[in-house]
């Protein structure tokens, strides 16, 4: 979900990715629409996403891991579309230079 960034409010992004301010407002907005947290919306486009065959989670302490968990089993709707996140700087946190 991004190393969690997804699952953050806009005021809590950091600065460094504030210059894609317009794909977080965006994702906000579809969130909102669909009534879900944003956490259900991630887990439900990874599980509907066929060319997602395995996820990896990291989890900060209990609390967020029983979360996950519950949201996981069973989750059933339809795809949450979202837009193709890009450019790759975004998307690979490798690229991410928050020093």
């Amino acid at each position: 979900f991004l190393q969690g960034l997804l699952l953050l409010k806009k005021n809590e992004i950091p600065k460094f990715f504030q210059k894609w301010g317009s794909v977080f407002s965006e994702w906000d907005t579809k969130v909102k629409k669909t009534n879900r947290s944003r956490l259900e919306n991630c887990i439900n486009f990874t599980l509907n996403e066929t060319k997602i065959d395995k996820i990896i989670l990291g989890f900060d302490n209990s609390k967020q891991f029983k979360e996950v968990i519950n949201k996981f089993s069973p989750f059933n709707s339809k795809a949450f579309c979202i837009r193709k996140l890009k450019p790759i700087s975004l998307v690979n946190p490798t690229k991410w230079k928050l020093l």
